[in-house]
């Protein structure tokens, strides 16, 4: 399946379910902040990713979800190597999320954020006082500890 053929609603509720539950326990649902060298207004990136040691969990992820990149997270002589899925264009987070919401519980509020910010976000333009409220909120929603 093609990037350009998925719409919302394609997942079964059954491996809607089972994504939001990997996501919500492996998860993680934010937005990055870039105002790099020479720059005078920020940008925002949205990531939804789930890092893990299981290359074959990620695998099926790309495989059900239909879009999505992994790459090697982390290489430790000590630990097992982890490999990270990850989605990053505001399109594919915007249909994963909706599928996927009625079955979040951890990171709901979380994915109730990031789909506000991607309905209403034009990429490469600034981010507006909105947007950057919302990278605020998802800041303190993940902080660790809390």
């Amino acid at each position: 399946m093609s990037e350009q053929e998925y719409v919302c609603g394609v997942l079964s509720p059954t491996d809607a379910a089972y994504i939001a539950g990997i996501i919500d326990g492996e998860g993680n649902i934010s937005l990055h902040m870039y105002d790099g060298k020479g720059r005078t207004t920020k940008v925002l990136r949205p990531r939804v990713g789930v890092t893990n040691t299981s290359l074959e969990l990620l695998e099926w992820l790309r495989k059900v979800i239909g879009f999505g990149y992994i790459d090697r997270h982390k290489e430790s002589s000590e630990h097992k190597d982890t490999w990270r899925y990850g989605l990053y264009s505001v399109n594919d987070i915007r249909r994963l999320l909706e599928d996927i919401l009625p079955y979040l519980v951890v990171k709901r509020e979380q994915a109730e954020l990031l789909l506000t910010f991607c309905k209403e976000h034009v990429s490469y333009r600034p981010a507006t006082e909105v947007e950057i409220e919302i990278y605020y909120d998802l800041k303190e929603l993940n902080r660790k500890g809390r």
